[in-house]
């Protein structure tokens, strides 16, 4: 997979797909309305759990977090398009507390709809006499848009078991914990990419910051620009 391109190449190909996805429908404004109350109920809610952890068990945060929004996510009801149209409304929103955990909440949203898929896809091979479904194209690609905002959101494509496209940069902890599938990043990442991944692969056109694949499992990690800590 080639991971480089020219500048120009880059900038057109990003510029152009950002374009079309502004254009994708929405289903749904559920998550954008749940939004609002981030600052009234979430960020208490996120302060509690930081509250709840003692200094010497900074690894069961995302855990935790995670679990929260995963509540969350479910009386939610949304489409993967809505998804895309929640990053673009996150330019406005930059200033909230806590916003870095915006990219868990993003995580639990995607990984929702990636679970209803994989259930119907197990019912569709059911239904043609077993025969197994393996094609990976089937899956739905989500994609993600970070390179408009000044603010990194951490934990992107957290918990990922299909595909997702991430175009612009991602803070600490991307692809954490992820089952399998692939994780695509245009841009650059911050520190523990891909820690405790159990499978699937990461790739990078950018660069990365520290521990790059920290307690990982399995998977393959790809970085094209510089990295502190090589996968050995």
């Amino acid at each position: 997979m080639k991971l480089t391109k020219t500048i120009e190449e880059e900038y057109a190909s990003i510029e152009e797909t950002v374009i079309q996805l502004k254009k994708l429908p929405q289903y749904s404004d559920e998550i954008i309305t749940y939004f609002k109350t981030w600052e009234t109920e979430t960020a208490i809610e996120l302060q509690e759990i930081f509250r709840s952890i003692s200094r010497y068990h900074q690894e069961e945060i995302l855990p935790r977090v995670y679990s929260y929004f995963e509540n969350v996510s479910e009386e939610l009801s949304y489409k993967a398009e809505d998804i895309t149209h929640f990053c673009f409304a996150l330019e406005q929103k930059q200033h909230v507390k806590w916003f870095e955990f915006t990219g868990v909440f993003i995580s639990t949203l995607i990984s929702k709809l990636q679970k209803i898929e994989s259930i119907e896809k197990l019912e569709e091979q059911n239904k043609i006499d077993n025969k197994k479904i393996t094609n990976n194209e089937k899956d739905t690609e989500y994609f993600l848009v970070t390179n408009h905002l000044k603010k990194k959101m951490d934990a992107l494509g957290c918990n990922n078991s299909g595909r997702i496209k991430i175009i612009g940069d991602c803070g600490n902890n991307a692809g954490f914990f992820m089952q399998k599938g692939t994780l695509h990043i245009e841009g650059n990442v911050d520190n523990y990419l891909g820690a405790y991944m159990q499978g699937g692969e990461i790739f990078v056109t950018g660069k990365s910051g520290s521990d790059v694949g920290k307690y990982m499992k399995m998977g393959n990690i790809y970085v094209a620009g510089n990295c502190k800590r090589k996968i050995l």
